[in-house]
């Protein structure tokens, strides 16, 4: 089993940027018929970019600094910074 998180490319709303971070699990099961491939996304954190503010959130709806996050979560200042 492979799990790794991942940034989602952004979709923009409006003059807004939603950026998701995903936890993304990878596994596979082999049995004598043959071979089976399992993939799971789950959401994470989500980050609301716009030119007034930016405001981070954990999954739980908990919402977090964003320096907290650019901390576990270091490229997450890339795409921060494309927009």
């Amino acid at each position: 089993m492979e799990e790794k998180i991942v940034i989602e490319k952004s979709a923009s709303i409006g003059e807004a940027q939603l950026i998701l971070i995903i936890k993304v699990t990878l596994s596979s099961m082999a049995s004598k018929v043959g071979t089976g491939f399992f993939a799971k996304k789950q959401p994470v954190a989500m980050v609301i970019n716009s030119l007034k503010k930016r405001i981070a959130f954990k999954i739980t709806g908990e919402e977090v600094s964003l320096e907290e996050l650019k901390k576990e979560f270091p490229s997450l200042t890339v795409h921060l910074q494309e927009y």
